[in-house]
């Protein structure tokens, strides 16, 4: 009995491990809410613990995650007032693949390298103007007004750039990974 006991508990523990903060961004994403993202996270574990007799091993576990996670924001989605709601079920079922790449950097050590990797490489071929902007706003968290003033222009221009900026490296980032 306590050789299965304990491979429930690893069992439980690489779930967890390797599953609970990209389970989190999804649901902090879809309710704006971390309290009750964390309690959609804890509900998605048990109700895993007690169908993984059901996993098919054929599909990728994360898949098998976030179908039971949209299941429970169906429910989120159908209590909730629409003033309450942060994003629409469109706009849930978007997020499928940006929380997929969040697993794969959680599961797959190579996979985080190559994405990093691939990050440096498109972050050098911005221009200098970008790339300070970037750093100045996500490294240092500098506020968007701050660096307006700093750099002579206007709040809605700095966020522009920064926009473009970041759809450039996503862009960039996906060619690389694709190659």
């Amino acid at each position: 009995m306590s050789s299965n006991v304990s491979g429930e508990s690893m069992w439980v523990e690489g779930v967890i491990g390797r599953n609970r903060r990209w389970l989190l961004v999804y649901f902090l994403s879809a309710t704006g809410d971390y309290a009750k993202s964390e309690d959609y996270v804890q509900e998605t574990f048990e109700i895993a613990y007690r169908k993984k007799d059901e996993y098919d091993k054929s599909y990728a576990f994360g898949a098998w995650l976030r179908g039971i996670a949209r299941n429970i924001l169906k429910g989120h989605f159908k209590q909730a007032s629409k003033e309450s709601l942060v994003m629409s079920w469109e706009a849930v079922e978007g997020l499928d693949e940006p929380v997929s790449e969040l697993e794969m950097l959680g599961s797959d050590p190579e996979y985080r390298e190559k994405r990093l990797a691939a990050l440096r490489e498109c972050v050098a071929i911005l221009t200098q103007k970008t790339r300070s902007l970037l750093a100045l706003h996500y490294v240092s968290n500098r506020p968007l007004k701050e660096i307006a003033e700093h750099m002579r222009t206007t709040v809605s221009n700095i966020g522009i750039i920064l926009f473009r900026g970041r759809m450039a490296l996503s862009a960039c980032i996906a060619r690389k990974m694709s190659q």
